[in-house]
């Protein structure tokens, strides 16, 4: 770890910070508008910043890394969250909150499950490939519980139970990226239990 690495974990725990305060203050109208927030927030300005950072895109995570590693714990963890999520899906909390979109044909539903793709993909490049991903050098395997503290703050407004599975996933999550250098399991796999979820609340 040299002085390069301790200056870049400062800007980028200074940057999270701030890009947070930022997106808890900015108020949106609707669903869309909320996604394109996120987008900018959490994904195109840290990518700024990355660069401006001499950061490599596979440092933050853009890439597969280690594939069998990855492939492994997406498994485990998609086996460990289908009871998780059957239960949730028969709760009045989760079944009055998702879908969080209006929608009158399976393609409108299709469309917006696209569009919620690209918010996991700015939730997780932020968490776990800036934050973690970018503090990995300095802070080794802490910097996996310190994405997943503020993880769970932004859940704070969810059902309740929500808000505490989040701070495990989160964990879970950061575990198996930081395992593979990857964003791409937590990605695959926050969107395709997000997908699950919305069809097991609505049936």
């Amino acid at each position: 770890m040299g002085r390069d690495d301790r200056v870049r974990t400062v800007c980028v725990l200074v940057s999270a910070a701030l890009l947070m305060a930022a997106a808890r203050s900015w108020r949106t109208s609707s669903f869309g508008d909320f996604i394109f927030k996120e987008a900018l927030l959490y994904l195109l300005v840290p990518l700024a910043i990355s660069f401006g950072l001499s950061f490599s895109m596979r440092d933050i995570g853009y890439g597969w890394g280690d594939r069998a590693t990855a492939l492994r714990y997406m498994t485990l963890l998609f086996a460990v969250a289908i009871p998780f999520m059957i239960v949730g899906s028969r709760m009045e909390a989760f079944r009055a909150y998702y879908p969080r979109f209006a929608y009158d044909s399976w393609v409108a539903f299709a469309r917006w499950e696209l569009r919620i793709g690209l918010l996991m993909l700015a939730t997780e490049a932020f968490f776990r490939g800036f934050l973690m991903l970018g503090t990995r050098p300095t802070l080794g395997r802490w910097a996996i519980l310190l994405q997943a503290l503020p993880y769970t703050y932004i859940h704070i407004g969810k059902p309740v139970l929500e808000v505490y599975y989040s701070f495990f996933a989160g964990i879970a999550f950061g575990y198996v990226d930081y395992e593979s250098r990857s964003i791409m399991p937590s990605f695959l796999l926050h969107w395709g239990t997000s997908i699950l979820f919305d069809i097991m609340c609505l049936l």
